[in-house]
């Protein structure tokens, strides 16, 4: 259907992850093999017959101490840490989340951008903050898988190890413990090929902007090229960021184990 103010339907104009993982959420309930076909081809499950359930912006934290509590506390908003801060995020949603039965495969979703360095830091931390909400007894196996564009490019150090500072920088993709791509998807179905499509091809796709001035006899067509030449710089200097502050760290490393041989000498 058409509408009277709108040329394109919503879907057609909306660059939101959210709602193509709500999309995907559906196509996959409707039919989870061919998804678990490209999951079992990644390495990311075991079998293309494993089973779990499938959620949708889950706010895993929230409820979970909603449900079940945490050290005697059912509000999210009364746990925190000894220095007072809140102990876990008070509306840290995850994209899609299978839940299988001894792990968690938590998808975090990108369409039109890439992902910053604020949210490749908390994915660390939700890999602990997961395990101590469960407890380490549980033996819960946490994964975090990076949804995007096939037209994102991240980079991945095959040499990094987390415990080995000789191993070289923590890249993009080293935050993850897979990846799949929205084309990878599209693919796999060979249905829903136009929104599995949509959130393949736009990838810093830019807002168009027509505006009208008593100047120009006709209308002026331009792009907001200020704007998103300010986003282009910080989306393709992420990993430059990255990599000065991983320098910084071992720097004062150094420092620290410098200070330390000199005294003990």
């Amino acid at each position: 259907m058409k509408t009277n103010y709108l040329d394109d339907r919503w879907s057609e104009i909306t660059r939101d992850e959210r709602y193509f993982c709500a999309e995907l959420f559906h196509i996959i309930k409707e039919n989870k093999a061919p998804f678990n076909e490209l999951l079992s081809e990644k390495g990311i499950i075991n079998s293309v017959d494993v089973d779990y359930e499938i959620g949708y912006e889950v706010c895993f934290y929230r409820d979970y101490i909603c449900k079940y509590g945490y050290k005697n506390n059912t509000s999210i908003k009364t746990i925190k840490d000894k220095n007072g801060k809140f102990m876990f995020p008070q509306k840290r949603t995850f994209d899609l989340c299978l839940f299988l039965k001894d792990e968690i495969i938590i998808i975090e979703a990108k369409a039109q951008q890439g992902f910053s360095t604020n949210q490749l830091k908390e994915f660390n931390d939700d890999r602990a903050l997961i395990t101590a909400l469960l407890g380490a007894d549980k033996g819960v196996n946490i994964k975090i898988i990076g949804l995007y564009s096939s037209e994102y490019k991240p980079k991945k150090n095959l040499n990094y190890n987390e415990s080995d500072n000789t191993s070289g920088k923590k890249k993009t993709l080293n935050y993850f413990d897979g990846e799949i791509t929205w084309k990878e998807i599209q693919e796999k179905y060979q249905t829903h090929t136009k929104i599995l499509d949509r959130a393949d091809n736009i990838y810093k796709e830019k807002c168009y902007k027509q505006i009208k001035k008593k100047d120009y006899q006709t209308d002026l067509d331009y792009y907001e090229e200020d704007q998103y030449r300010t986003e282009d710089i910080q989306y393709d200097t992420e990993e430059a960021q990255r990599e000065s502050e991983e320098d910084t760290r071992k720097a004062i490393e150094k420092a620290k184990k410098n200070k330390s041989r000199e005294k003990s000498e």
